[in-house]
């Protein structure tokens, strides 16, 4: 038995993938397609053309229905090889409208594969920055959009293509903060998938990421009923698999949780991060570090805002301390600026000069030009010197300073929020939960051109 460990062990592991290939057959049409390409070849090496064009015929069905090309192209291959095989006059016929066909699928896949090569730069770059904003980013991104395959909407004709096209659009918008557009090309593609109801089935990752998005253009349009109605929606959506699992947990910890703050319903935010953080338990090793931030950071202001001081401060640590991501640079940066907030709040005057010190230092060693965070940096200098009975004085002040700031459509405004609703608590002496409603009476719009 021990001698033949090792090819017990391979013949183990094919039989496992071979369940797994049986479980899912009926879930997912690609594994199902390709397992009928498997079959074809084995009829067709024992001549039995005809079965194989029966089999082909059914697949190119299926994979019309999910509009994908790969797949199209490695059955109109198998076609045009059992046709030129069969060699009769009716086969022969049909030769020419496969070849175009086949043309066609190639063409499309073509130009699949040059939107996703552009859709990988442009949102990895717009996801790099998050709610960062300088002029010379914006200046960067427009130089990207300037693309040929972006010019023209009709270039696109499949569903891929499209969706990929929309996508660009949508993370363009989003970043410069024009909701309208932001909002119309992710309805484009939510429209997309009703119809191709096989491709929701199929790819449930991708329509929830579709739905998860409109629900974020909902909320930073400010038309909270309609976000949560596709939360709703994501409610439904029964998890095929573990990370279909995992995938609607971190969008309902990063996005769900922060539609209870921008709305200051606590009440609400705190009973969705008992469920938060007991699933973080659970499946804290397998969540990405982009999204653990971004869970990490609302709970962190979940409990700034409800003046769970030491709460706030352990989950701002955690993303101090988080491996640096390629993406969401943001996060990162405005935890330390947060950490100052923090020690304010715990009447920590000492800390405050110390973790000044080391964020004047962390943001002029990695500067972006982000203009809030000009403001940010002599803002905690005034802070440290300013006396206690001065505070409510300056707090107003610079309330005034900040609202010139983010009034501007040119300027980023991530921590505005935030910075706006502690102003009003000082000023007013009211709660979080308080300011925040009385936030959502001033409609604020910001466009960035």
């Amino acid at each position: 038995f021990t001698k033949y460990i090792s090819r017990l062990k391979k013949y183990l592991y094919e039989n496992v993938m071979e369940c797994l290939d049986d479980y899912h057959l009926n879930k997912f049409p690609t594994i199902s397609i390709r397992k009928s390409i498997n079959q074809i070849e084995h009829l067709y090496h024992k001549n039995l053309y005809d079965k194989c064009i029966v089999l082909v015929k059914q697949n190119l069905k299926q994979a019309e229905q999910i509009d994908h090309q790969a797949l199209k192209i490695e059955l109109y291959s198998w076609y045009i090889k059992i046709v030129g095989a069969i060699e009769d006059k009716q086969s022969l016929k049909i030769l020419k409208d496969l070849l175009l066909k086949k043309e066609n699928s190639t063409s499309k896949l073509d130009i699949e594969n040059k939107y996703q090569k552009l859709h990988v730069s442009i949102f990895g770059y717009t996801e790099q920055l998050g709610s960062l904003y300088s002029k010379k980013g914006h200046q960067k991104l427009k130089e990207m959009m300037d693309h040929p395959l972006l010019m023209n909407n009709s270039i696109p004709t499949s569903f891929y293509s499209k969706k990929i096209f929309n996508l660009i659009y949508y993370n363009y918008y989003k970043y410069i903060n024009d909701h309208e557009k932001s909002i119309y090309h992710i309805k484009k593609n939510l429209a997309l998938y009703n119809d191709y109801p096989l491709r929701k089935e199929m790819e449930q990752e991708g329509y929830l990421s579709c739905l998860n998005s409109c629900a974020i253009s909902m909320i930073m349009n400010q038309n909270y009923e309609e976000a949560e109605s596709y939360f709703l929606k994501m409610e439904e959506i029964v998890p095929k698999t573990l990370q279909i699992e995992i995938k609607i947990f971190e969008f309902f910890s990063s996005n769900r949780l922060g539609l209870y703050l921008k709305l200051g319903d606590l009440k609400k935010g705190i009973s969705l991060s008992k469920i938060i953080e007991k699933q973080l338990t659970e499946l804290s090793e397998k969540i990405n570090i982009r999204f653990k931030s971004l869970i990490y950071t609302n709970l962190f202001s979940l409990f700034f805002f409800t003046g769970d001081y030491k709460k706030a401060l352990h989950y701002n640590n955690l993303v101090i301390n988080l491996d640096k991501s390629p993406y969401r640079l943001d996060v990162f940066r405005y935890a330390r600026i947060i950490n100052i907030l923090i020690h304010y709040e715990r009447k920590e005057r000492t800390s405050i000069d110390y973790f000044y010190d080391g964020l004047s230092r962390y943001l002029e060693k990695d500067k972006g030009n982000f203009i809030l965070e000009e403001w940010v940096v002599t803002f905690f200098k005034s802070l440290i010197k300013i006396d206690v009975k001065d505070e409510v004085s300056f707090f107003r002040e610079e309330e005034r300073k900040l609202l010139s700031i983010i009034e501007d459509p040119s300027k980023q405004q991530g921590l505005a929020f935030l910075f706006i609703n502690w102003f009003r608590t000082k000023v007013d002496h009211i709660s979080f939960e308080e300011a925040i409603k009385e936030f959502q009476h001033t409609v604020y719009r910001f466009q960035r051109f």
